[in-house]
């Protein structure tokens, strides 16, 4: 301790921290030899990062047995501050989802294999807590704006029958995201079966219809026969 600073000290050439309450000798990975714990009267953070590193499998395993103890304490001071905070956490997602859409898709991307295979396994071994949470939430799941973001009725899938899927959101503008039209109906495109949550929400008369055409897979053929058929009526010419 030097003028009431905790140093850390050298040892063979080595960095060390002493520990005040037990002065036994510590060994840490840095390769700044003296850094005090604090600055102006507050916390250095070199020094907090070189204590972090230096009990970091401590602090790990205190924290995991602290939750395994306070496992219930800590969830009803999670919900309650969820509760009294809701417009804030809301305007932080929304926010934060703007600001970060690559890193969440690229994020998403690379983990979606585990997503699948964690919701798979989950819902087979709480196939109770599955039907409790349905019926306390069934008002819910009810209303349009559920309906619209999480359900999706295809003629290609489950013999058409109502698939459960997260959609990309639906458009807080409400207009088309391909040409921009609002105070129109929207529907979902999709482009992958196995990745419904890769869409477009688009005009269902024009936009749609415009881009189930691109999708053909012999979409150039039958654009350029359709343009030599103009051609050839304008002239008066007789089809074939």
């Amino acid at each position: 301790m030097i003028n009431g600073v905790k140093q850390i000290k050298i040892v063979n050439g080595e960095r060390l921290s002493m520990k005040l309450e037990n002065m036994n000798l510590e060994k840490i990975s840095l390769k700044n030899y003296n850094i005090p714990a604090k600055i102006n009267g507050k916390i250095n953070p070199e020094y907090s990062k070189a204590y972090y590193q230096n009990h970091k499998e401590h602090k790990i395993e205190c924290s995991k047995k602290y939750h395994k103890i306070h496992k219930k304490h800590i969830q009803k001071q999670a919900k309650i501050y969820r509760q009294t905070h809701k417009e804030q956490i809301k305007e932080y997602s929304k926010n934060y989802r703007k600001t970060h859409k690559e890193q969440i898709k690229l994020k998403y991307i690379a983990h979606r294999e585990q997503h699948k295979e964690y919701n798979k396994k989950y819902h087979q071994t709480h196939k109770e807590q599955d039907k409790e949470y349905y019926k306390t939430h069934k008002e819910k799941w009810g209303t349009k704006e559920y309906l619209r973001n999480h359900v999706l009725t295809s003629t290609k899938l489950n013999n058409g029958k109502k698939i459960i899927c997260n959609k990309r959101h639906y458009p807080l503008d409400n207009a088309c995201e391909l040409c921009g039209k609002t105070n129109i109906r929207l529907v979902y495109h999709h482009w992958n079966n196995e990745y419904l949550e890769f869409g477009i929400w688009v005009c269902f008369k024009e936009c749609h219809w415009l881009i189930e055409g691109l999708e053909l897979p012999n979409y150039e053929q039958l654009k350029n026969k359709y343009l030599n058929l103009k051609q050839i009526i304008e002239k008066g010419i007789k089809i074939a």
